[in-house]
C-alpha cells in the first residue's frame, strides 16, 4: 500500500509518498502550480509509476470555513 500526500498551494504543490507499509512519508517533489492540466498530468503520472493506492490532500492552514 503506497499513499500519496499532496500539500496544495497557490504557487507550488508538494508531493510525498509513504513507505510500502504506509507508516512513514517522504518528500518526493514540488510541482509548480502554473497550469492545472500540467499539475494533474504530473500527479497522474506519479500515481501510475509509484503504484499509489490512496491519495491524501492537505487543507491549507487559514482557509478553513466556519459553518
Amino acid at each position: 500500500m503506497t499513499l500519496m500526500g499532496i500539500d496544495w498551494g497557490t504557487q507550488h504543490i508538494g508531493v510525498a509518498l509513504s513507505d510500502h507499509e504506509g507508516l512513514m512519508a517522504f518528500p518526493l517533489k514540488i510541482i509548480p502550480a502554473t497550469s492545472q492540466m500540467e499539475v494533474f498530468e504530473s500527479l497522474k503520472d506519479t500515481i501510475t509509476a509509484e503504484g499509489v493506492t490512496t491519495v491524501v490532500v492537505g487543507v491549507p492552514v487559514g482557509t478553513e470555513r466556519e459553518a
